[in-house]
Formats: structure tokens, C-alpha cells, sequence
């Protein structure tokens, strides 16, 4: 008479199957960190663009209004700077400092109108009380406009 030994078989896991599990969850893992990471910063990316965009066109509207109600301006700064003179007899001073427009009232204040600005140029053109206004955000992206100022520059 031959024993017969029965094999039971077990439902369960071998140490080398969980590590593969481990190794594939891991990987996979990683890729979608990698795929949400890569999102965030192209979000973060085109936030900054359009934040900067709309600071440009904030600077051109300030300074074009202001502009087109003085009683007279001078462009000062080698064409960086504008200080104007309204009816109510304010002067504002219009300026780029570290990559933010300042506008001054009566020599105080120092108050932002609009950061991220890498360039801000002024320019009589040939016609007269024509001014153009030249403003590019550090992205790159630029505007331009013309003005045209009911009065004449200061002399």
C-alpha cells in the first residue's frame, strides 16, 4: 500500500508576486505624479502670463487717461517718465522702477499701478499733442498706444 500524500494548495500570495505588485503600483505612481506636477506648473505658467498681460494693459489705461486730461506734461527720464499737470492743479509723475509703474501725486506716494513691467518708453511723436505710450510686461508681452493730449508739453 503506497501513502498518498495530498498537496493542499494554498490561495495566497508569493513574496516574489507582491514585490512585482509593489514595483508596477510604484511606477505607476510615479507617472501620474509626474503627469499632475507637469499641470500645475503649465497652470501656474499661463496664470502668471495672463496676470502680467493684464498689468501692462492696466499701466497703458492709467497713464493714457491721466494723460489726455492735463492742463500740460513733460516727458523727463530719457523717455521713461511722464509728469503731467491736471486743471485741479495735482501734478502726477507716471515711472518704472524695479519692474513696477509708480505714479506720484504732488511728489508723495510712490503708489503701484502695476508690477511684472520690464519696459516703459514715452514718445512725442511729429504730430503735435500726440504722445505714444510704449509698456512690455516681463513675459514679453507689449502694448502701444497713441494718445492724443488736448494740451501742450510743459516748456
Amino acid at each position: 500500500m503506497l501513502l498518498e500524500v495530498k498537496k493542499e494548495k494554498r490561495n495566497a500570495f508569493t513574496l516574489v508576486e507582491l514585490l512585482v505588485a509593489a514595483a508596477v503600483l510604484a511606477l505607476f505612481s510615479a507617472g501620474i505624479y509626474q503627469i499632475v506636477t507637469f499641470g500645475l506648473n503649465a497652470w501656474e505658467h499661463s496664470r502668471l502670463k495672463v496676470d502680467i498681460q493684464q498689468n501692462v494693459r492696466t499701466a497703458i489705461s492709467h497713464i493714457s487717461r491721466e494723460l489726455r486730461t492735463a492742463k500740460s506734461y513733460e516727458i523727463t527720464n530719457e523717455k521713461k517718465a511722464v509728469v503731467m499737470f491736471l486743471p485741479a492743479g495735482d501734478e502726477i509723475r507716471y515711472y518704472l522702477k524695479n519692474n513696477q509703474v509708480l505714479r506720484d501725486v504732488n511728489g508723495a506716494g510712490h503708489n503701484v499701478v502695476a508690477y511684472g513691467i520690464s519696459s516703459l518708453t514715452l514718445n512725442e511723436t511729429g504730430k503735435n499733442g500726440v504722445v505714444e505710450i510704449h509698456v512690455k510686461g516681463i513675459t514679453g508681452f507689449e502694448l502701444r498706444t497713441k494718445v492724443f493730449v488736448r494740451a501742450s508739453p510743459s516748456l
